[in-house]
């Protein structure tokens, strides 16, 4: 993928003066005490990417949002209004404009902004992601991946990694995105022969867990017998010596009525 950096962005509006913010290539890091602007600037960036909400509130008399997008041999300027699906895209050095992109893929693939960035990273083709265990899939997107290089303060503190939204759904899809970034490959794409095999070596795991459960069952049961027959014969045991017990008890009786000096007691065993 081609190394490309957004090293401006701008915020304009009518009668308003500039709102402006630099960056560099490489990583940028933006801190400062709370309720100065953080979290906008990064919402505006996004915006750019496609994201639905409005960054800003119209009550400031800021209106439009622009980034420019150096790409090591030129310029461009993406600009969006508030309230709009659309994004107009120039060359800063060539001023004529390059197009109007959809902001939100509702249109055909071609004319919305996800082609156009695709093409700028070196992404040619129209590609596809696993969406879930299912194996089925879907396209191919900014939105699958781009909050792994916009982390705001909150994902960055949490616990989790940088490589899940926090959407519980989009994980699958997530992950695949991640793999296409690291190898180029299409894992949405997969042929007959690919899932049969993947179901077959589900299929497998499952055997060997439930010949696993079995063998741990059957061993339990061995040892619950064993348990059982040690349980009979202490049984036995009791009831023996409960026995003479009862038999010495009646000797002992008979010998005091008897009037008798019982000095030989029965010995019991132990």
């Amino acid at each position: 993928m081609n190394n490309i950096y957004i090293q401006k962005l701008r915020i304009t509006g009518k009668g308003k003066l500039p709102a402006e913010i630099e960056f560099v290539r490489g990583l940028n890091i933006i801190y400062g005490p709370s309720n100065t602007g953080k979290t906008y600037i990064l919402q505006c960036i996004d915006y750019l990417f496609g994201a639905k909400d409005n960054p800003i509130s119209r009550e400031h008399g800021y209106d439009c949002i622009t980034i420019e997008v150096n790409t090591g041999r030129e310029v461009f300027a993406f600009s969006r209004k508030l309230d709009s699906n659309k994004i107009n895209v120039e060359g800063i050095d060539s001023p004529s404009p390059l197009g109007e992109y959809h902001a939100v893929n509702r249109q055909k693939y071609e004319k919305s902004i996800n082609s156009l960035w695709f093409d700028i990273l070196g992404i040619k083709e129209k590609h596809y992601v696993i969406k879930n265990e299912n194996f089925e899939k879907q396209t191919l997107t900014l939105r699958t991946f781009i909050h792994m290089f916009l982390l705001s303060e909150e994902r960055m503190i949490s616990k989790g990694p940088i490589v899940y939204s926090g959407i519980t759904t989009a994980k699958t899809a997530e992950i695949s995105a991640l793999l296409f970034l690291l190898d180029g490959k299409d894992r949405g794409i997969m042929d007959s022969k690919d899932k049969i095999s993947i179901k077959e070596a589900k299929k497998e795991v499952v055997i060997n867990y439930i010949n696993h459960e079995i063998v741990d069952f059957s061993k339990r049961r061995k040892d619950l017998l064993e348990q059982k027959n040690n349980t009979e014969e202490l049984d036995d045991k009791i009831t023996s010596i409960l026995s003479e017990l009862s038999d010495t008890e009646k000797a002992v009786s008979k010998a005091i009525q008897g009037n008798q000096c019982f000095c030989q007691p029965k010995s019991l065993p132990l």
